[in-house]
């Protein structure tokens, strides 16, 4: 695949542009936003891997501009930015030092999606992109839901609210709404599938968390544990 990395750590960039070509990618690498956006000026993009921030903003906005599949990266990202990154259809949130197999197992996701894309040519920022008019990969939000809760008994009435959700994912739900201290979450449906986000300052490797993380993670496709908070992903059942 045609990958467009942005970093502006040289070390690290180096480092990155050489895995990806061992793996059999076709790879430019960019310092800055600046540079990433000639960069795909002059040879599209078919995924974009960047560094969140960067010395002339976010990596997050060139990729939304590029439309194309991409991977965000960061040492310093909160909770809300991986939020924000996954409601525009981030692949992966890696954190920094990334691990090499997290990154190959996000492309391998990508390209199992792949498919043929047509291209038009639109302006943003003054700098004529190559953007695609549709992908098969890069999903579009169908529904966003915030769910309240004061209690036990209120938050299993809003786990049944979402009933068409699917037995894994209403598990997923009522682990995460019994975790102690929790009020809130956000309910993310797309075409891939659902996503939660529990915005609580929890340690998540304390044992009294040990059963329900594990019961968690058992019924997830993919889960994000931070000291800001979780986020669990669960694909459609095909």
């Amino acid at each position: 695949m045609k990958i467009l990395l942005i970093e502006d750590e040289t070390a690290i960039r180096s480092a990155l542009t050489r895995a990806l070509g061992r793996w059999g990618h076709d790879v430019v690498a960019a310092g800055s936003l600046t540079e990433a956006r000639a960069c795909a000026q002059n040879d599209a993009p078919e995924v974009v891997v960047s560094d969140l921030k960067l010395p002339d903003g976010s990596g997050l906005e060139v990729a939304i501009e590029l439309g194309q599949p991409f991977v965000l990266m960061s040492g310093y990202g909160s909770f809300e930015d991986a939020v924000e990154a996954f409601r525009n259809g981030c692949v992966d949130f890696l954190t920094k030092p990334v691990a090499l197999q997290q990154l190959k197992e996000a492309l391998h996701r990508i390209g199992d999606h792949r498919g043929s894309v047509p291209t038009v040519v639109v302006d943003s920022d003054d700098v004529s992109l190559v953007r695609p008019r549709a992908t098969n990969f890069v999903s579009e939000t169908l529904a966003i839901t915030q769910l309240h809760w004061h209690d036990l008994a209120t938050a299993q009435a809003q786990v049944e609210t979402l009933s068409h959700a699917g037995l894994r994912c209403r598990q997923v739900l009522a682990e995460l709404a019994q975790v102690p201290g929790a009020s809130t979450m956000t309910v993310n449906r797309d075409d891939e599938g659902w996503r939660f986000w529990l915005p609580l300052e929890v340690d998540w490797d304390d044992p009294a968390h040990r059963d329900r993380r594990q019961v968690i993670e058992d019924c997830a496709d993919r889960c994000w544990w931070r000291p800001q908070g979780v986020m669990v992903e669960c694909f459609h059942e095909r």
